[in-house]
């Protein structure tokens, strides 16, 4: 009942002036169709975008740093998916900010919110979710699984590509159905079909809800809490082993411990941006807040509901390169090495050049004797 009303109510804003006036009753007490509010708007077309422009750059550092080979765990895998999750997250979220407050029912922009936001971003916001557990769960094995010569088998790269490769691929799978729920009529207004309207979408959309939201709201907290007991306890054992002049151990123990603590704040800040998002969602908000009946929509509750659920999912897909550079100090000694050999490169390119050119200028006819195209200083 609820994605009828939804989509029932984006294509009537489409209709003739007469239609939309006498059907104005149903859009004023609709929780999707109202404008938002002078702050509102500013939250979406001025916070958002910042925030998600910082998003995308900060992701797209994070996805170089941890495309270099020293960074061998499984661990890694993980947080690259989830990290290239966050960046599509982010490049959505800042067109649909803009689509949902300055550019408001603007020719185009719903067309982006319906066709490429909603199927995407749920594609990408899955595939978070599914990363965000399979490294807590990697972490969870590493700190209670007894202490072996080798890694545990499921924490293994390869294993971790496969899992995520999966992941990636079930989770394209399931929301094909997302980019079918809307089409043109024969007067080019933007309706829903038959498959918004069936019993398969509502079972989707509760599958949905119930493996990408509840599941994980209830057993990542869970896993946060047990890594940071295993923190504490892997804190102490290095301090016995500096009292032992084992300092080798101890600093393995205390990247294992940063890089933990590093994974809580992922996942805390993930959970704060992620839950809200799906209870706020227009597949489900009806169903899972008012029961299924809309006439106990609180409108403007539910817009500012929707506004805060928008700006923390915002928050939650950029944050972490803040979280990387606070709290992991491998990261950031990578990323300092990273730019450093950029700029070595770049001086080096430099330096070479201006020893040629003042070769060829000192003598000229070293450049005269090559062909042409050999001659990298032909003016």
């Amino acid at each position: 009942m609820a994605h009828f009303i939804e989509d029932s109510i984006l294509s009537i804003s489409y209709l003739e002036n007469d239609t939309l006036y006498e059907f104005s009753e149903l859009v004023e007490n609709s929780v999707w169709a109202s404008k938002p509010q002078a702050w509102g708007v500013v939250v979406y077309s001025m916070m958002i975008p910042m925030i998600c422009s910082f998003g995308i750059v900060g992701n797209f550092v994070i996805l170089l740093v941890l495309s270099k080979k020293s960074l061998k765990e499984s661990t890694y895998t993980y947080l690259t998916v989830l990290a290239a999750a966050d960046l599509v997250t982010c490049i959505l979220l800042l067109f649909s900010g803009l689509a949902r407050g300055l550019f408001w029912k603007k020719h185009g922009w719903v067309e982006f919110d319906v066709f490429i936001h909603i199927p995407l971003c749920t594609i990408s916001s899955n595939v978070a979710v599914l990363a965000a557990v399979g490294v807590a769960i990697d972490r969870l094995v590493i700190v209670i699984a007894p202490a072996q010569c080798c890694q545990p088998r499921f924490c293994r790269k390869p294993i971790a590509r496969k899992l995520m490769g999966f992941s990636i691929l079930f989770v394209a799978v399931i929301n094909i159905p997302f980019f079918f729920i809307y089409t043109y009529d024969e007067r080019g207004n933007i309706v829903s079909n038959n498959l918004s309207k069936s019993c398969f979408y509502d079972v989707l959309n509760w599958f949905q809800l119930v493996i990408f939201g509840l599941i994980p709201a209830i057993f990542l907290p869970i896993s946060n809490a047990i890594m940071i007991f295993a923190v504490k306890k892997t804190m102490k054992q290095r301090v016995q082993l500096l009292k032992c002049r084992q300092s080798r151990e101890g600093k393995y123990l205390c990247d294992q411990s940063k890089l933990t603590i590093t994974l809580v704040g992922i996942v805390f800040i993930f959970l704060v941006g992620e839950v809200p998002t799906h209870l706020a969602s227009r597949r489900s908000a009806v169903s899972i807040l008012y029961g299924g009946d809309p006439c106990k929509i609180n409108k403007h509750l539910m817009e500012v509901f929707r506004i805060v659920a928008t700006f923390l999912n915002s928050i939650s897909c950029s944050a972490n390169f803040v979280l990387y550079c606070v709290l992991n100090p491998r990261f950031l000694a990578i990323l300092k090495s990273l730019f450093r050999s950029k700029r070595l490169e770049r001086d080096n390119t430099v330096s070479v050049r201006m020893t040629t050119l003042k070769n060829i200028q000192t003598n000229p006819s070293s450049c005269t004797k090559l062909e042409s195209k050999d001659c990298p200083w032909k003016f």
